[in-house]
């Protein structure tokens, strides 16, 4: 993710783990954790891609969770639940950044 220019946030767990192997990250709060938290830093679009693989079936986590994937919603931010999904929309922009894109209609492929 840093060698296409993002700059990483997480929460506690996640972003301490980030950096004892070497990489810069930004601690943000959970919504139970008080503000400022990851809904507000999302509200005010400062972030572009959300993976949270989170879990957990305690009250505060499923809150925490719907509201991260209700404001990613409202933001129109991609949120990845898994690793297998971040890692491939990251292959995608990764391409993006890299490749010049053609565009074909599938009739003229398949015809």
């Amino acid at each position: 993710m840093v060698e296409l220019n993002f700059t990483l946030c997480g929460t506690k767990g996640t972003a301490n783990i980030i950096k004892k192997n070497g990489i810069k990250c930004k601690k943000v709060n959970k919504v139970s954790g008080g503000s400022p938290h990851i809904v507000d830093i999302l509200n005010a679009k400062k972030i572009a891609l959300v993976i949270n693989t989170g879990g957990g079936k305690r009250t505060y986590r499923v809150q925490d969770s719907t509201s991260l994937r209700r404001a990613t919603l409202i933001n129109k931010v991609p949120y990845c639940t898994n690793m297998s999904t971040a890692y491939a929309c990251l292959e995608g922009i990764k391409s993006l950044k890299s490749k010049k894109m053609n565009v074909k209609a599938i009739q003229n492929i398949f015809h």
